[in-house]
Formats: C-alpha cells, structure tokens, sequence
C-alpha cells in the first residue's frame, strides 16, 4: 500500500517515487519511508508497504522510527551549543565533569588474554566527538566482543547504560574507532546542565525546530505508533517482537536514542543546507561540517555480531573523513552525492545524505536488521541516483 503526499519540487516526483517502489518491490522490503529537502523545505515526503503482514497497517506520517545512530549528529549539535555557551571546552580533559574518565585504560585482547595499559593522554570533548577517543562498540571492536562473551561488560541493550563503561580500545588520537564516545558526551550534558538528555535536546534542537515527533521517550511520542521490527531470516525480512525493548529507559543514550521520522529529521538537515544557523554560530557548525580527525580516515568497519550488523565501509574507493556528527566524503560520488556531503545512518537500516553544494538532503527509514545488509543500502542508492538524476 502506498500513501503519498505531493509537495513542491524542483524535480519530478513521481520518477523518483517509482524508482523507489521498484527497488523496495524488487529485495522484498516490508515497508519503508522517506524524504527529501531543499533548504528551504520538505519538497518529497512519501511511505510504501504493510508494516505487517496480513494486516492493514501501513506506515504514515504518525509513523515513529528508531533511528539509533542519527542520534549522534543531535546530540552532538546539543553539545557544541554547550561550547558556544562557554559551559564546556572542547579541549580541555573531560574527567572534569566525569571522574570515570580519569586514568583510563587501554585493553589490548594478546592470546585469548586482555592485557592493560594506561592511555597515553587524557581525552576531551573533541575526542568524544570525532571518534578518536578510543572508545569502541562491542559489534565492531575484537577487544569489547571478547568482553561481552566473558560477560565482563554490559551489552549495549542496558536499560541503566552501564554498557558505556568500558576499556578504551585504543589510544586517543590514535585512529577512528567508532564507540560510545556520544554516549559520554550525553552524560556529560546531563550533569553540566542538571538536566536530562531529552530536555536538554529539546531546548537546543527539537523545540526551535519544530520536531515534535521527535524524542528519546517512547511514551511521550506514543508506543503505539513505533514501527514494526523485523529481522533478516534465511533471505527474507520477518516480523519480529523480541529484537529490541521499548521499555521507557532510566538512561537516555546519546548515540542511539532517539526516536523520530522523515519529515522531522528533514527539519535538522535543512540547517546544513543553508547558508547562515540561527542556532548555532557559523564557526562551531563548521566543526560539523568539515574535517576534525586530520591525518586519520574513517576506514572498513568488521563486524563481531553478524547478526546486528555487516561489515561496512561507505565509498572504499575514495578517502573520507569525520567531522562533528558526519562523515565527510571528500571527492564526488558519481550519480550521487557531491563533494564535502555529510551523512550517516542507524543500526536499523535508517540512513540519510545532506548535500551542501547542491541544496539536497534525504532520508530513507526502515526497522530491520542486520544494519548495512545490501538490500537496505541498494535502497538508497536506487533513491539517491533517482533524486540526482531529476535535478
């Protein structure tokens, strides 16, 4: 079933939808829903599927995603308004504001053995933010999967967040480990501000953008209108119930919280697309935007948890970078985005692109797993070519 809602376009829309609904068609996708924006506003905004099957449940405006990783670009955002209030430095040791983040540890996994060293340096704001404090994430990291199977860490499924409390894996500034470093950094916020992460995200980005279907607490957004899961089985995607807890949690995770839909995330990515912030000034944006992780380079992503999560890694043919939030494809990508785009995705195969030089962003949201399964990204590739392909 299809629900489409025409808006202005500089393109045509119903190209573009039916490439879509081809591609979404064609790798058996339950149902999917996204969005593109211009700088000024939403100008495609369409769902198509059953989000089960037998039933008459389409997915709908009302319809909220868990958009896990999309999290960190808000969170993120959040914290910089903090610099800008001169609250917090980025560059000053964050065990100012945390004592767990003195004296940290490095772990290095030698013969089935976990041996320790103290890091080298103290890690900062910055470090939490580019990913180059050497935190990891068990899915991704030798190290914290060994861990986890020890049952000497906490999964990441902790309701109370112990799952932050880990080794580094590596020493800061020593490379770009993707981890729970915006998970620190939301309790961090929390107790610079005496506040919640969800209040203080809601002060700084989702009120004065006007992202009221946005939030980290299912209840107040309403359970009833979360999307259904569903899990990779012998080739095809199925209803599951038991793949992740909706439970109100006592820890709001600023790296993967958030729970939210197209329309509103276009409200977020339209800041990137213009020229000047209202809310944030032009020089602490430009952290987001542009390089933080200097020599280093994102770079393959192996999985420990098939399961969860494929191995990735976004353009191996070019050379990319992190900012503040993003990763930073520093060459065009033929048919696609341009150079200097910003982008990254969630663990239920929710993804998005902001292209600065050409005006553009989108978005495509599912609710399946395992996160990078080629069918999902096939899906947006198939939406981006066909929105690039229209301008």
């Amino acid at each position: 079933m299809r629900v489409r809602f025409p808006l202005p376009a500089p393109f045509n829309n119903m190209n573009i939808q039916k490439k879509i609904i081809e591609k979404i068609d064609q790798e058996k996708i339950p149902f999917a829903s996204f969005a593109v924006t211009n700088e000024h506003e939403t100008v495609l905004h369409e769902h198509y599927g059953n989000q089960l099957e037998g039933e008459d449940k389409p997915p709908s405006n009302s319809t909220i995603y868990r958009i896990a990783s999309m999290t960190k670009p808000i969170v993120t955002f959040a914290a910089l308004k903090c610099v800008e209030l001169g609250l917090i430095d980025l560059d000053k040791p964050v065990h100012n504001f945390h004592s767990d983040l003195k004296d940290l540890e490095v772990g290095k996994l030698q013969d089935g053995k976990v041996i320790y060293e103290k890091a080298n340096k103290d890690i900062t704001l910055h470090h939490l933010l580019a990913h180059t404090s050497g935190f990891a994430y068990d899915f991704h990291d030798p190290l914290l999967a060994h861990l986890i199977l020890e049952e000497k860490i906490a999964p990441l499924t902790d309701k109370e967040g112990k799952f932050i409390n880990v080794p580094l894996s590596y020493h800061p500034d020593s490379r770009w480990e993707y981890g729970v470093g915006l998970d620190w950094v939301g309790v961090i916020l929390e107790k610079l501000l005496n506040k919640n992460l969800e209040e203080i995200c809601r002060e700084f980005v989702f009120d004065p953008l006007g992202m009221n279907d946005t939030s980290f607490d299912p209840d107040f957004l309403g359970k009833d209108r979360l999307a259904e899961m569903h899990l990779m089985d012998n080739g095809n995607f199925i209803h599951s119930t038991g793949l992740f807890d909706d439970s109100v949690q006592s820890f709001f995770s600023g790296g993967g919280g958030i729970l939210s839909n197209p329309s509103d995330y276009c409200k977020f990515m339209r800041i990137f697309l213009s020229d000047t912030n209202p809310l944030l000034s032009d020089s602490l944006t430009s952290l987001m935007t542009t390089n933080q992780i200097g020599d280093l380079n994102y770079s393959y992503q192996p999985t420990f948890n098939p399961v969860l999560i494929h191995g990735n890694e976004w353009f191996p043919e070019i050379k990319k970078k992190w900012g503040y939030g993003f990763l930073i494809n520093e060459e065009d990508i033929p048919e696609r985005r341009k150079k200097g785009s910003l982008s990254w995705s969630g663990i239920f195969n929710t993804y998005f692109w902001i292209d600065p030089q050409s005006k553009i962003a989108g978005t495509v949201m599912m609710q399946l797993s395992p996160h990078y399964d080629e069918k999902c990204k096939g899906l947006l590739e198939v939406m981006e070519k066909a929105v690039y392909e229209e301008m």
